[in-house]
């Protein structure tokens, strides 16, 4: 690793650190009603979603994955700086394995200075170029993932050998962590999708909620397959989309099932499927160790 190179591998952590943490700064004002005592913001993130809901919206107890969320989003970040800090016998960790390159973290500032933007949008009730704002979430998370995934099977039998640790690290915190922070933005498309087709297109609010979820079903169906074929050996620890779809679910049905509705309908299949997917996940990657 070049002088250069190396010293872009370090700013750009330092960066990626200082823009989530105001993001995450950013994210409990908004939701915690301090924000718009401070004036930054006009409303909660919650006041703003109870003028907006519609029959998918989620019941507030879900929201609580952002919890889980942001402390996965600390711990992985910690342990990327960490990575700048530690040395093996070839070298710094950062160098001998290089998972959290520039170009991973560079991607990821720009996903939180968009959640910030979300923040924002939202917010004021821009709710369609919210949903353009989250749908840029999405894919910058999921670029991030793949940049991941590709350079720990790259050095995996290093890692292995030398850094069974770092191997687990990445994994656990940041695989996991990322694909749940960004399997929840992709739900959040789709429900601010929704809203804007309610809300701002006329459309019945059953239909725009059984369109969301029939979308969930057909993603999450696809990411399964593709997840146990041939993403496997990239993907063969990541369990927390599945449990994203089943808190999302879950939460937008809030234990009221309504036979005659086809919003409820779709939430139910989409729990099953959730349940279904991630106990063949976990046994697809028993039988493959």
């Amino acid at each position: 690793m070049s002088g250069f190179t190396a010293c872009a591998y370090i700013l750009s952590t330092v960066l990626m650190t200082v823009i989530a943490g105001v993001s995450a700064l950013l994210a409990a004002l908004a939701g915690s009603g301090v924000g718009v005592e401070l004036g930054i913001f006009n409303y909660t993130i919650t006041e703003v979603s109870a003028l907006y809901e519609i029959e998918a919206t989620p019941a507030g107890w879900a929201f609580s994955i952002w919890l889980f969320i942001f402390v996965f989003e600390i711990l992985w970040i910690a342990y990327a700086l960490s990575t700048l800090c530690r040395s093996t016998k070839q070298g710094p960790v950062y160098v001998v394995a290089p998972v959290l390159p520039p170009e991973y973290t560079l991607l990821y500032s720009v996903n939180q200075l968009l959640l910030i933007g979300w923040l924002f949008l939202f917010d004021r009730e821009f709710i369609g170029y919210s949903s353009i704002d989250l749908l840029f979430i999405f894919v910058t998370g999921f670029i991030c993932l793949l940049i991941n995934f590709r350079r720990v099977d790259k050095y995996q039998s290093y890692m292995q050998e030398n850094l069974p640790q770092d191997l687990l690290a990445n994994r656990v915190l940041v695989q996991n962590g990322v694909a749940l922070y960004t399997t929840w933005t992709l739900v959040a498309t789709l429900l601010n999708s929704a809203i804007t087709l309610t809300y701002k297109a006329n459309v019945d609010d059953t239909l725009s909620s059984t369109i969301m979820y029939i979308l969930i079903i057909i993603i999450t169906t696809l990411y399964f397959v593709l997840d146990v074929t041939v993403w496997n050996k990239y993907t063969r620890y990541t369990f927390t989309p599945y449990i994203v779809v089943i808190v999302a679910s879950l939460g937008s049905l809030n234990f009221n099932f309504d036979p005659s509705s086809s919003a409820s309908i779709t939430m139910l299949i989409s729990i099953i499927l959730g349940i279904v997917y991630l106990v063949g996940k976990i046994f697809r990657t028993v039988i493959t160790r």
